[in-house]
């Protein structure tokens, strides 16, 4: 199937051994002609990675390096590359190199489903705002609720709120139990009629994987300074207000976030980062 919009996914690489996994997806997606071109964004502060990975972009015509002018974990100047240089027919997919999975069948899907109306999710493994809706739709009942639960829709149908949906991204035991969830049948987080339902959400979203239109792109990126930093979300989280644009949850379309820092890596990656290496090559 072909896409007829441009489609242009890039990678934030900060670490080789998450790279390697999501880039055979991007590989799969480049044969099927459902992206056009990776552009590779290249903040490895080892030399010795930061080489390998021009190697890899040098030898592969349709994989673009960027080379941010600084690598201190900064990412403005990739916002700002974005909003200057899209072009009126492309559609844009940011995606952290911590993604270990890409539902390849329903990408185009979701790729069909992105408008100039706000930012598109997946519906992410490992993200408390899709726990949430997993929860809702009985995937799960992971999501504790600290608060009442009828404020706590209260909270999700405002926008502009720049705090956590909850301390998920802090709980090792969360990301454990997602994970053996994930990993022994992926098909319980997607319902029969959840292909093309799409959920709006205008508060606080990490921003792991996302697609955006370059009207739109132009219009949010506008104005980011190269100070912006990897983990300073609140631009996103209240430019709803501003645009009047809620962001948008595609649940027929799954991904999976590794883990936060905060989550104990070392130990999430001695139980799964193997069985999602072993996913990604059965691909």
């Amino acid at each position: 199937m072909y896409i007829m919009s441009k489609v242009i996914f890039s990678i934030l690489s900060t670490d080789l051994k998450y790279t390697n996994i999501i880039l055979r997806y991007v590989d799969t997606l480049l044969q099927r002609k459902l992206i056009h071109i990776v552009h590779i964004w290249n903040y490895h502060k080892n030399e010795r990675s930061r080489s390998a990975l021009s190697n890899f972009c040098n030898r592969n015509f349709k994989y673009v390096l960027f080379e941010p002018p600084n690598t201190d974990e900064k990412k403005g100047y990739y916002y700002q590359h974005y909003s200057r240089y899209m072009k009126e027919d492309e559609i844009l997919i940011k995606c952290d190199d911590r993604i270990v999975y890409l539902d390849v069948t329903n990408f185009s899907t979701f790729i069909g489903n992105i408008k100039e109306d706000g930012l598109y999710f997946p519906n992410i493994i490992n993200n408390d705002v899709c726990a949430y809706f997993q929860q809702e739709e009985g995937s799960h009942n992971l999501f504790n609720y600290k608060v009442d639960k009828e404020k706590l829709k209260e909270l999700i149908s405002k926008s502009g709120e720049v705090n956590y949906l909850s301390d998920w991204h802090r709980e090792y035991d969360k990301a454990d139990k997602i994970h053996r969830m994930f990993l022994k049948n992926k098909n319980r987080f997607l319902q029969d009629d959840e292909e093309n339902k799409i959920i709006e959400y205008g508060n606080h979203f990490n921003l792991n994987i996302f697609g955006i239109t370059s009207k739109y792109a132009k219009e949010m990126f506008v104005g980011i300074t190269p100070s912006v930093s990897f983990t300073d979300n609140q631009y996103f989280a209240i430019a709803p207000i501003h645009t009047k644009k809620k962001n948008k949850i595609c649940l027929g379309f799954l991904s999976v976030y590794f883990a936060f820092d905060e989550q104990n890596m070392t130990k999430l990656e001695e139980s799964y980062l193997s069985k999602y290496e072993e996913l990604s090559q059965n691909l």
